[in-house]
């Protein structure tokens, strides 16, 4: 079992940090429904280091997402047949997911440790890190032999298992 990955590497010391990304991190809904958790790269303060944290889209992107599907906007289409998505299922994920970010209050957290004092940083290209103003570079991406990492979340964010933080 392999998860997707992106490196950052410090430019001034070569140090290289991994962010893992998982496909098995779900929000347990209300309606005891799963709803995929999007995930972002970021830099965590209380872990002090690079790593995944939740993505909020704002429920204007998610309503404009729901307008392409609706208008059957071919580069929609195409790229959820490319992906073996069927469009009403994706039209019904993203009515729930409409639904569970208008309902959400907290802000994105850190999916290791749940701190809300993260930093979203670039998968792409050259930036500054956001907290000590080192050069960092997007190395790599891809994938990579790593161990699973299944969670479930409340619709707030936090992990339902607080023993299993990946």
């Amino acid at each position: 079992m392999g998860r997707g990955f992106v490196a950052y590497t410090f430019l001034e010391s070569g140090r290289t940090e991994l962010a893992l990304y998982s496909a098995f991190l779900n929000y347990r809904l209300a309606d005891d429904t799963l709803l995929w958790v999007l995930q972002d790269t970021i830099y965590c303060a209380a872990c002090q280091r690079i790593t995944m944290g939740e993505k909020l889209p704002s429920l204007e992107d998610l309503a404009a997402e729901l307008k392409l599907l609706d208008d059957h906007d071919t580069f929609t289409l195409e790229g959820l047949a490319f992906l073996e998505r069927d469009p009403e299922e994706h039209r019904q994920e993203l009515l729930r997911r409409i639904k569970w970010r208008g309902d959400r209050q907290s802000p994105a957290k850190c999916l290791h440790c749940s701190s809300t004092e993260i930093h979203s940083i670039p998968s792409r290209g050259e930036f500054d890190h956001p907290v000590t103003g080192q050069r960092l570079d997007v190395t790599d991406e891809g994938w990579i032999d790593a161990a699973s990492w299944e969670a479930e979340f409340s619709p707030e964010g936090f992990p339902l298992d607080p023993t299993n933080i990946g």
